[in-house]
């Protein structure tokens, strides 16, 4: 699984799209925050620290660190692989007409369409 998955990720550093020249602001970050559920990977918390989101996956609590990239789209920063300078990959909020956050795709885990994950709760106080 772990070789598919450092292929998965050369394959999308080929394809890394160029930062836009003037980048959309993100939504306040509160807004990420939650945890969300596919039927394959199961569950995924994003939560807000020190300034930034952070991505936890997986039963060893793995930290993928989020960066803006472009309104609701964040480049991934992975430390166990790749340069911070270089995103291993994309998380795409996607939001209602009323700005509600209803699911994250995660661009490494969705090469079979697997990577959407749906929101499940929102940050405390905010259900």
């Amino acid at each position: 699984m772990l070789v598919k998955m450092k292929e998965t990720m050369k394959k999308a550093e080929a394809e890394l799209p160029v930062p836009p020249e003037n980048p959309l602001p993100t939504m306040p970050l509160e807004k990420y925050v939650g945890d969300y559920r596919n039927n394959v990977y199961g569950q995924i918390n994003i939560t807000e620290k020190n300034g930034g989101l952070v991505l936890t996956i997986g039963p060893n609590k793995v930290e993928m660190y989020l960066t803006p990239w472009n309104r609701d789209t964040f480049s991934i920063y992975w430390p166990f692989y790749g340069d911070a300078g270089d995103p291993g990959g994309f998380a795409l909020f996607q939001a209602d007409p009323e700005g509600a956050v209803t699911s994250v795709t995660v661009n490494l885990l969705n090469e079979d369409g697997c990577g959407v994950f749906e929101r499940i709760t929102t940050s405390p106080g905010k259900n």
